[in-house]
């Protein structure tokens, strides 16, 4: 001990507790590596259930284990088949040239331009 104290190590001792003090300042500082955060938040997908439609309903599944059912006044499915389709009242035009709706239960058929005085044919 009284080689550390004598006064021909004074420098010593300087450089010790410099030394000292920087380790400890080192230390308080985090670590660069940090934990990855997650999405704790799975993303739900919601998707119908297209075998338990009807005229008038359809069923979704929420994706968390239930289940909600929309209930609408008026057809939005048509039957085609053994499949229930939505409605689509989206016009489009026939290999014909007629301006037709895309799957609605009224067939009318529009022409692009009059003909014999009509616009529309109703079948």
């Amino acid at each position: 001990m009284n080689i550390i104290f004598s006064k021909k190590n004074a420098l010593l001792r300087i450089c010790l507790s410099y030394l000292m003090v920087l380790t400890l300042l080192v230390t308080m500082v985090p670590g660069t590596t940090y934990a990855l955060k997650t999405n704790t938040k799975a993303k739900i997908v919601k998707k119908e259930l297209k075998e338990h439609r009807t005229a008038n309903t359809k069923i979704i599944d929420n994706g968390n284990g239930t289940l909600t059912k929309q209930i609408y006044t008026e057809p939005i499915h048509k039957k085609i088949g053994i499949d229930w389709v939505e409605i689509s009242p989206k016009i489009i035009k026939t290999e014909e040239g007629y301006l037709t709706t895309e799957n609605t239960d009224l067939d009318i058929q529009f022409n692009s331009t009059m003909q014999n005085g009509k616009y529309a044919t109703l079948k």
